[in-house]
């Protein structure tokens, strides 16, 4: 009977000792919930690192797309700029309105600036002169450039306008007269009371100065002389049949650079 007793005792106690080891080895194999909470824990903080940089190379890129392009746009005015001032040419031009108009003059009070240029390229080989007439006006910080298709112009002739730029706040030109003197109209006073005639039309400034001023970079400015050479006074007298044949407005310019 005690033997049959401590038989029982002993297998029992086996089973319980099994129970237990399978019971140490079950809970051996997991997480404790702190272990977890840890775990997520630092599964957001290096999530939200990684976002944080993610995003700040996002805004980086932005911004310096945005100012790539106000730096593009700003160098494709200029360059526009610098081909009209540097192509100026000495072809008074007539108006609408049947009067005369100078070869360059900020005084009207529709535009900025005013003037005739060179080299305005023709790879079609359209029925027009290579001379164009370009204005410059400035509204809402919007840089327009206008252009008309025809040198003297009839009621008809409609003014072709694009945006340079939309980030100027000033638009400004200066003129260099003979006596090295800068003015900020032109023609002078003593132009504006000469005798009437083509060549009163037809004069030209020494040399120019632009100055605008744009919202990023502030004031720039450049300096253009005169090309005295391109003298085109001998055919500056505006043709009395405006507008009916563009091809005889101005005519070609030899050793104009045609841009």
């Amino acid at each position: 009977m005690n033997r049959q007793q401590g038989c029982l005792k002993t297998r029992t106690d086996h089973i319980i000792l099994k129970r237990g080891q399978r019971s140490l080895s079950i809970r051996g194999n997991g997480f404790t919930l702190i272990e977890v909470l840890i775990a997520i824990a630092v599964t957001a903080a290096l999530g939200l690192g990684v976002w944080q940089i993610l995003n700040s190379t996002i805004r980086t890129q932005q911004v310096l797309a945005r100012q790539q392009g106000i730096l593009e746009s700003l160098q494709r005015t200029f360059l526009l700029i610098d081909r009209d001032f540097q192509q100026l040419v000495s072809r008074p031009i007539r108006n609408e309105f049947g009067d005369t108009d100078y070869v360059i003059s900020n005084r009207n009070t529709l535009y900025k600036i005013e003037l005739t240029r060179a080299g305005w390229r023709n790879p079609l080989g359209d029925k027009r002169s290579e001379l164009q007439r370009v204005a410059y006006e400035l509204q809402d910080k919007q840089l327009r450039r206008t252009y008309w298709q025809v040198l003297d112009r009839a009621q008809d002739s409609e003014p072709r306008s694009m945006v340079l730029d939309e980030n100027i706040s000033a638009f400004k030109v200066s003129f260099l007269t003979d006596k090295n003197q800068w003015v900020g109209d032109w023609p002078t006073e003593e132009s504006l009371g000469g005798e009437d005639g083509v060549a009163k039309y037809a004069q030209l400034p020494k040399a120019m100065r632009v100055e605008i001023e744009h919202d990023l970079y502030g004031k720039i400015y450049r300096v253009f002389s005169a090309a005295q050479s391109l003298d085109l006074t001998a055919d500056a007298e505006p043709d009395n049949n405006a507008g009916d044949n563009a091809g005889n407005n101005g005519g070609n310019v030899p050793g104009a650079n045609n841009e």
